[in-house]
């Protein structure tokens, strides 16, 4: 502060709150008044399997009635992994969330579970990139030579032939900048596992990246009836050179391939998106190719902007911003014309006379006929 003092004595990354009480006790046992503590590491491997973020089962109180955290809540969020190892070149994201790491299945269903107990009828998984989910710690337990080769001695020595270990895999014509990791119980098993804790609970999950939408991924889509039917594929953009700018790892042909597997399967999946308009680079052709691919999807919704440098990014770093701030405005109002006009057609051709299960996650106060 302007007055010398300071505002805080400790701070704590997400990845470090086990830290905190060798934290505080080496504050409290400091015999200086300017003493601090810190410790903002990303970790490689914490996954907060023993955080429980589901809510308290439900507990008798006074007058018989039942407290219990998740009353009045039909939806809940259950973090399933956490960072991000894609680098595109805009994001902050590998850089303040670190390397991918899943939590463990079992743990995942458990959590789901007492969920379901406490009232919630819709589980949101979450995760910086969800469906790259891969859950080592069963291969872990069971003494697997995770990530090392044939012949590897393990810790007590044993270096017999071993086979080498799979490794993921990525939808056609998707790749990544690193090399794709040993395979554990990947998404589609996750998501079969959590979908069986119930029939009655819906389950959906945020954010994808559209690499990991594998057969298998589209096929749980295809075949379980309580997953929400609704794919969220980020596409950024319909330019190939802007894709590559970006580091998508992936052309506009890929990205349109994926899509029509997953509508050839799954003809009623609702999709959404992301788009960045104004990258650097961008010109009008590739703009154009952008519109097209709006055009062409007709997303049920999509979530649009116009391109911010971001600090500390690639992008920020070696792509200079050379798009216009008038330019992009205008290209943001012509992409989000196309999506709404493409969407409002197709909700009037395609929803009237449907049925949907919906559902029902509160009452708002005030409403008439809720009192």
């Amino acid at each position: 502060t302007k007055s010398g003092g300071r505002l805080v004595d400790f701070v704590v990354g997400p990845d470090a709150y086990r830290d905190l009480p060798v934290l505080m006790r080496s504050l409290l046992a400091a015999e200086s008044s300017k003493a601090y503590a810190y410790n903002v590491l990303l970790s490689h491997e914490e996954t907060y399997s023993d955080v429980d973020t589901a809510p308290a089962p439900r507990e008798a109180v006074a007058g018989g009635e039942m407290r219990d955290e998740a009353q009045g809540k039909a939806s809940a969020m259950l973090t399933i992994m956490r960072g991000c190892e894609n680098m595109c070149t805009y994001c902050v994201v590998p850089g303040t969330r670190g390397v991918e790491r899943s939590k463990a299945a079992s743990d995942v269903v458990s959590e789901a579970q007492r969920l379901f107990d406490a009232g919630v009828r819709e589980v949101v998984l979450l995760g910086q990139n969800v469906n790259s989910y891969n859950d080592l710690t069963a291969m872990q337990r069971a003494g697997e030579m995770v990530g090392m080769g044939p012949g590897a001695p393990d810790a007590a020595g044993d270096s017999r032939p071993r086979t080498p270990l799979e490794r993921v895999e990525y939808a056609a014509g998707f790749s990544t900048i690193y090399r794709p990791p040993v395979r554990g119980l990947q998404f589609a098993e996750l998501l079969h596992l959590v979908c069986g804790v119930s029939p009655e609970l819906r389950v959906r999950y945020t954010s994808p990246h559209p690499k990991d939408f594998t057969k298998d991924v589209i096929a749980a889509h295809a075949t379980l009836p309580n997953l929400a039917a609704h794919i969220h594929l980020p596409a950024q953009s319909g330019d190939d050179i802007v894709l590559e700018a970006m580091r998508r790892g992936y052309t506009d042909a890929a990205y349109r391939d994926l899509v029509a597997a997953i509508r050839a399967e799954i003809p009623t999946i609702a999709l959404s998106s992301d788009f960045i308009v104004g990258f650097p680079g961008e010109t009008e052709a590739a703009h154009r190719r952008t519109l097209a691919l709006l055009d062409d999807v007709a997303y049920e919704n999509a979530f649009l902007f116009a391109y911010s440098e971001r600090g500390g990014t690639y992008a920020a770093r070696h792509i200079p911003d050379s798009v216009p701030a008038a330019v992009k405005s205008r290209r943001l109002r012509e992409a989000i014309d196309t999506f709404v006009a493409r969407a409002t057609e197709k909700n009037v051709a395609g929803e009237i006379g449907r049925e949907h299960l919906v559902l029902v996650d509160g009452v708002r106060e005030g409403e008439p006929g809720n009192g």
